[in-house]
């Protein structure tokens, strides 16, 4: 308490004076930022156990491991700048993802950490809380600044981004947080169209906290969200986001919620968004399919071969998170939400994708589970015609469980084939494990 009320003091006097300096590109502006960032992420830190692994930590591992790494591909996003003083220059990601600690003015931040890996500390979370940190994070966060030049602009979002980190490790598995911080949705639903994470915090405050996921405000979230996905792309790392909070409010711990799962189903099938659903299914799915594995596989030869890694479109994570929610909808014997799921994503279209993803276990994987949930463990007994169908899947369990054998055999490593997977983000300010 001693060592954070002092910075606590000097972040709140910042906050209060940032009519000054919030949005201005001079040094003295620029010095703010830095200062109130570096507070900021400290907190952040305060958060979560110090154990945590940065990206890059993880990775080394995972090399050293000989595992099989699945990890976003940045190839379909526009480079990011780098802010140095007032001056605006662009590298490629991958250098600009390795020069946090190098950059001369301070303005980027320490390595990203897997914020779904975090460990949160509990009474760190309550020692924040009791001196209303938060709310000093909510004043910054609430000053709005039109879009203007990019530097000024950049800043900005730095900015944001650490308040919204910070928010989502200060309410991290602590439903009192989560609760207060529920009261300020207005304000994060402002923010899902800028990349600042403001949807990674709706889904960490929903998530395992029955009383925000029975409340009314669920219905007009999962409404702002559905409208805010109809705008992007599948390609757009921000609509895998979007799509986590509707995952967070279909279930509290083992339970699902039946009415959430229904509505979500309903605004799913809306014919103006299964446009943008992304299922590989209909004449043109698997030749795109083909086309992604096929893309992931070449850029796979091309690289050192001990690292076993495989960088996976933004695109392809967005099936994959599909597919989880559509399971999710699904799980608990829920018949309206699986006769739904049956007409939009049916049993033949899962047997097509299973034929061609091979050890692509990230999607394999869901798909498998979507079947279970939606054409075995239904609310109606489940038809002989589908018990018949699921057992074609026996083939491809038995060639994936022989894979793993072989590789367990040919390697002295035993876990090379079990895959480890990051959601590695292209804002180069944080990261999501899936």
């Amino acid at each position: 308490l001693a060592t954070v009320n002092p910075t606590f003091s000097e972040l709140k006097h910042l906050a209060d004076t940032s009519e000054f300096w919030l949005g201005d590109t001079n040094t003295q502006a620029i010095s703010a930022t830095n200062r109130v960032c570096s507070i900021i992420d400290h907190f952040a830190q305060l958060c979560i156990a110090s154990k945590t692994k940065t990206v890059a930590e993880s990775t080394e591992d995972s090399n050293a491991n000989e595992q099989t790494s699945f990890v976003h591909s940045e190839s379909e996003e526009e480079d990011l700048p780098v802010i140095t003083g007032t001056k605006e220059r662009t590298h490629s990601k991958e250098r600009v993802w390795r020069s946090y600690e190098v950059s001369a003015a301070g303005m980027l931040p320490q390595q990203p950490t897997l914020l779904r890996c975090d460990v949160p500390r509990d009474e760190n979370q309550t020692l924040l809380r009791n001196l209303r940190v938060h709310e000093v994070v909510l004043i910054l966060v609430k000053t709005r600044l039109k879009k203007t030049q990019s530097v000024q602009w950049s800043c900005y979002l730095r900015l944001l981004q650490s308040c919204y980190i910070f928010l989502i490790r200060y309410c991290k598995g602590n439903v009192v947080n989560q609760t207060r911080l529920a009261e300020h949705f207005d304000v994060y639903l402002e923010d899902l169209d800028k990349e600042v994470y403001a949807a990674v915090l709706v889904a960490e405050i929903f998530r395992d906290n029955i009383g925000l996921i029975s409340s009314g405000v669920v219905q007009k979230v999962v409404r702002v969200v559905s409208r805010a996905m109809e705008k992007l792309e599948n390609q757009d790392l921000n609509k895998i986001f979007l799509l986590e909070i509707l995952i967070s409010v279909i279930r509290y711990k083992n339970r699902a919620i039946k009415g959430n799962q229904t509505f979500i189903m309903h605004e799913l099938e809306n014919p103006s968004k299964e446009k943008s659903l992304q299922l590989f299914n209909g004449f043109d799915g698997i030749p795109q399919l083909k086309s992604f594995l096929g893309r992931m596989v070449t850029e796979k030869s091309d690289c050192d071969e001990t690292k076993y890694e495989i960088r996976i479109p933004n695109t392809l994570w967005y099936t994959i998170t599909l597919i989880d929610l559509l399971s999710g909808c699904t799980e608990g014997k829920s018949l309206a939400a699986e006769d739904k799921a049956q007409k939009m994503f049916s049993f033949d279209d899962c047997l097509r994708l299973m034929e061609e993803l091979h050890q692509f276990w990230p999607l394999k994987e869901k798909v498998v589970f979507y079947l279970l949930h939606t054409f075995a463990d239904t609310e109606k007994a489940a038809s002989e015609e589908n018990l018949e169908r699921l057992k074609t899947l026996l083939p491809f369990i038995v060639v994936d469980l022989g894979s793993v054998v072989s590789s367990l055999r040919d390697h002295s490593k035993e876990n090379h084939m079990f895959t480890h997977i990051y959601g590695s983000c292209s804002w180069n300010e944080a990261a999501i494990s899936y």
